[in-house]
């Protein structure tokens, strides 16, 4: 009897052992959860913030952006309205480099609808007498254009040799397009 006795006592003692222990792997799981749970939740509230942020950013930019900006930009291209400044420009070349400049010829090229890579642009053939300085400076000047500008089929020719190296006169054809902007 007496070992039966003990032998309850144990058992119990033993089962209450093993309901603390589950208890306690229980709550060190549940606690474990949570804790990656606020981790998780808070890495989120970080990332929303910084994306508030940004969006905040960007926003005081669009408002910072001024008429002096618009300007900035629409300057690069050539207006609906401003193609005559632009042969203006083109031919005002020549007082620049002291060669001899002239358009031989000036197209309008409308843009295509539904192209948005289109805007349409000012086609022109430009062709520059003079010294070899003067034509390839012409060149340089035309290829940094304040505007969008293409420039394809360069020609350079010697016209003839002069007396000496500075006196050759050369001939350079080149055609130059400049990207129209659309409003």
């Amino acid at each position: 009897m007496k070992h039966d006795r003990h032998i309850l006592l144990l058992s119990l003692a033993i089962a209450v052992t093993l309901f603390v222990c589950s208890l306690f792997f229980y709550m060190k799981y549940f606690v474990e959860s949570m804790t990656n749970s606020a981790v998780r939740s808070r890495a989120i509230a970080a990332s929303l913030v910084a994306i508030q942020d940004e969006e905040k950013k960007i926003k005081n930019l669009d408002k910072d952006a001024d008429d002096d900006s618009w300007k900035k930009v629409s300057g690069s291209f050539v207006g609906s309205d401003d193609s005559l400044s632009f042969i203006r420009y083109l031919e005002s070349l020549g007082d620049n480099t002291g060669a001899d400049v002239s358009l031989t010829s000036v197209d309008n090229i409308a843009p295509v609808d539904g192209d948005l890579a289109n805007n349409g642009y000012v086609s022109t053939k430009i062709s520059v007498r003079g010294s070899w300085q003067a034509v390839v400076k012409t060149l340089m000047l035309s290829e940094n254009m304040p505007y969008k500008v293409m420039i394809d089929n360069v020609q350079l020719t010697k016209v003839n040799d002069g007396k000496s190296k500075e006196s050759a006169l050369w001939s350079l054809n080149f055609d130059l397009s400049a990207v129209k902007l659309i409003q």
